[in-house]
């Protein structure tokens, strides 16, 4: 068992302690014993306050009694205060690497949670455009069969499926935007033939931009 420094004013009194007058029995009709402290907590005590150390009870508290001044007061050593410091320092030090690697771990944790959850995220995107049968196609087709397949979809649906992906594929996003910019120029040469300049533009915008998403998830297959 281990036992703190007991402040000076309470060692004193445990130590000047006096049985009372009167006969003080327990509730069995037993006599009291008076209550003091164990041998370990007295040697804990002279350690505590740099004296020497003394095997038995009574030995200890009769040294610990004479190291008290005129004013009751026992004083600890300096060089007792200084390993205190130094230890505590220490403590300190340690605890706080201690912390840091604590937090460091906590913070890979975090990362790697929020990693699955994009990856949960993707999955979960890719499986509103048509679930476990985009993983089936993309096994059974090639490339090149996937683009040609892509060139013969209906220009409706292939908006849908721009419109689905677009937010999760900066790649596509930038080509759209390429081809949207490249469809504005014939409009600033000649209003004539605007409209259809335009919607050929557009529609071959639509058929370039699903090979370029063609392109992009083969390679995320690999």
């Amino acid at each position: 068992e281990r036992f703190p420094r007991e402040s000076s004013s309470s060692l004193y009194n445990l130590l000047t302690y006096k049985d009372p007058e009167e006969t003080i029995l327990t509730e069995t009709g037993k006599l009291a014993q008076p209550k003091d402290r164990s041998a370990t907590f007295y040697r804990a005590q002279i350690i505590h306050y740099g004296i020497q150390d003394y095997k038995t009870k009574g030995a200890a508290k009769r040294h610990l009694l004479r190291a008290f001044d005129a004013n009751h007061q026992l004083k600890v050593p300096e060089n007792i205060l200084l390993i205190e410091r130094e230890l505590k320092a220490e403590y300190d030090e340690v605890k706080a690497e201690v912390e840091s690697v604590i937090e460091e771990s906590r913070q890979e944790i975090r990362i790697e949670n929020e990693r699955k959850q994009q990856v949960k995220s993707s999955r979960k995107n890719m499986d509103t455009l048509g679930g476990n049968d985009i993983g089936a196609m993309a096994k059974r087709l090639s490339d090149t069969a996937l683009k040609n397949a892509i060139k013969i979809m209906p220009e409706g649906d292939l908006r849908k499926i721009v419109g689905k992906v677009v937010k999760n594929l900066p790649e596509l996003r930038d080509a759209i935007e390429m081809h949207v910019s490249k469809s504005e120029r014939p409009a600033t040469k000649s209003n004539k033939g605007k409209s259809k300049a335009t919607k050929v533009c557009f529609s071959q915008s639509i058929s370039t931009i699903l090979n370029s998403l063609s392109s992009t998830y083969s390679r995320a297959r690999i």
